[in-house]
C-alpha cells in the first residue's frame, strides 16, 4: 500500500485512548507506514500491545524509554516546584514529571533514535488526536508538493495561540524564552528568515512574540533536518539552558520556534480543525469514527 519510506511515532501514555485514535486515523488516512510507539516505562502489557496492532495496518513496534531529569539541574529547580508561578501552584504537580520528560523527548532525543534513521519521512501525532473524517490527500504527498512550494520546516495540522488567542496559562509556560531566542539569535548572528517573527525579534515586542501562533501535534517532516548544524546547535542550547524542564518549555514551541527562524515560511497550516478533519484531543467518550 505505502508508496512512501516513512514511520508514524507516537508517545503514549493513554493506553485506553490509543487504539480508538489509530482505528480513526486508518480509517481516515489509509496507510501503512511502520509506527513506532514510545512509552515511559513498561506502560502498555502484552495484551495492550495487541490491542493496538489489531487497529493498525502496518508494523508496530513498542520502545521503552527511561528518562531521567537532567543532572545539573537541582530539585528545586523544576517547574514543579516553582510556587511563584500560578500554572505550576494550581495545575501542574510533581505527578506531572512526566510531562516535563514528554516535551524534551519531544523537541529533539526522539528524532536522533537510530531506528527512524532508514526513513524518508517522518509523521507524528499524540495518543489523543481526533481523526475525524477522510482527510482529503495523503499527508505525505501535500509535505513533498508544499516544500516545493515554499521554505518550510513541515506541515501541520493547525496553530493555536494565535492573537487573542494567547492566555495566562500559555505566557506562564514560556518563561524565559523570549529571553532566551533573542539571546540566541544575537549569540549565534543569525537573521531570522520569517519575516513577521524577524520584526518582533527587532522590535522587543515579547507580546507579540506569544501571539504569532504556535504547531500542534500532527507534523510532517522530511527526515534528516536533525542532521544540520543549526538544529543541533538549538536543540543543543535548549538543553544547555535547562528550560524545558524548569521552565515547561513545550515541543510546540520549540519546534516552531526553530522554524520562524530558520525557515521563511516557517511551518505549512494544513488547516485541518477547520475543515473538521482533525482535532487535537480525542474525547474519551468518541466511539470511531465511522464517516471516513
Amino acid at each position: 500500500m505505502s508508496k512512501h519510506n516513512a514511520a508514524v511515532i507516537i508517545l503514549s501514555a493513554r493506553k485506553n485512548l490509543l487504539p480508538i485514535c489509530l482505528q480513526n486515523f486508518s480509517n481516515c488516512h489509509p496507510c501503512d507506514y511502520d509506527l513506532y510507539v514510545y512509552e515511559f516505562g513498561e506502560i502498555y502489557n502484552s495484551r495492550e500491545k495487541q490491542a493496538v496492532r489489531d487497529c493498525y495496518k502496518g508494523k508496530v513496534e513498542f520502545t521503552t524509554i527511561n528518562p531521567t531529569f537532567p543532572h545539573n539541574l537541582k530539585e528545586s529547580e523544576l517547574f514543579y516546584n516553582r510556587e511563584y508561578n500560578q500554572y505550576a501552584r494550581t495545575r501542574f504537580g510533581k505527578n506531572r514529571a512526566n510531562y516535563l520528560h514528554m516535551c524534551n523527548f519531544l523537541t529533539g532525543d526522539v528524532f536522533a533514535r537510530e531506528e527512524l534513521k532508514k526513513y524518508d519521512f517522518i509523521m507524528r501525532f499524540d495518543d489523543d488526536s481526533w481523526f475525524k473524517k477522510q482527510i482529503p490527500y495523503n499527508l505525505i504527498d501535500k509535505y513533498i508538493r508544499e516544500e516545493a512550494l515554499g521554505d518550510i520546516f513541515c506541515i501541520n495540522s493547525y496553530m493555536w495561540g494565535v492573537g487573542n488567542q494567547v492566555n495566562q496559562n500559555h505566557i506562564n509556560t514560556r518563561e524565559g524564552l523570549f529571553e532566551f531566542t533573542k539571546n540566541f539569535i544575537k549569540d549565534n548572528n543569525i537573521q531570522p528568515k520569517n519575516k513577521k517573527f524577524r520584526e518582533v525579534i527587532e522590535n522587543n515586542n515579547e507580546l507579540e512574540f506569544h501571539k504569532l501562533g504556535w504547531k500542534s501535534d500532527l507534523s510532517v517532516w522530511r527526515n534528516g533536518f536533525q542532521q544540520k548544524q543549526e538544529w543541533i546547535k538549538w536543540t543543543k542550547s535548549i538543553a544547555d539552558s535547562g528550560g524545558i524542564y524548569k521552565y515547561r518549555w513545550g515541543n510546540c514551541e520549540t519546534h516552531q520556534i526553530y522554524a520562524y527562524i530558520f525557515h521563511e515560511d516557517s511551518v505549512f497550516n494544513l488547516n485541518l480543525r477547520d475543515g473538521n478533519y482533525y482535532d487535537g484531543h480525542l474525547p474519551q467518550y468518541t466511539i470511531i469514527t465511522k464517516d471516513c
